[in-house]
C-alpha cells in the first residue's frame, strides 16, 4: 500500500501543471497576434506568457520525467492542431457571410 500511495503522491501536481503549461501556450500563441506596448516597445503579446513555458517545461521533465513530459508536448499539438483548424472553419463561415451580404 505504500507504493501506491507513493505514486499518487508522487503525481499529485502533474495534473495541475499540465493544464497551467498547455493553457499558457495556447494562449500565447492566440495573444502572439496581439501587440502591446510595455515601457516603450512595441512587443507582442505573447512574450509575456512564452518564458512562462520553458521553465514548466523544465519542471516537467526534471520530476516527471522525459516521457512524461513528451506525453504532454504531443498532447499540446493535437489541441493546438484542433484549435487551428476550428478556427478556419469560423473563418471561413465570416468570409461566406460578408460575400453573402455584399
Amino acid at each position: 500500500m505504500s507504493e501506491n500511495s507513493d505514486v499518487i503522491r508522487e503525481k499529485k501536481y502533474l495534473n495541475i501543471i499540465s493544464m497551467v503549461f498547455i493553457t499558457c501556450l495556447l494562449a500565447s500563441n492566440l495573444a502572439a497576434i496581439k501587440i502591446c506596448e510595455f515601457w516603450g516597445h512595441t512587443l507582442p503579446a505573447g512574450i509575456l506568457l512564452f518564458p512562462l513555458l520553458y521553465v514548466l517545461n523544465d519542471v516537467l521533465t526534471e520530476v516527471y520525467g522525459f516521457s512524461v513530459s513528451r506525453k504532454i508536448v504531443w498532447t499540446i499539438m493535437v489541441l493546438k492542431n484542433w484549435t487551428e483548424k476550428e478556427r478556419q472553419k469560423r473563418y471561413n463561415s465570416e468570409l461566406k457571410k460578408r460575400e453573402l451580404y455584399e
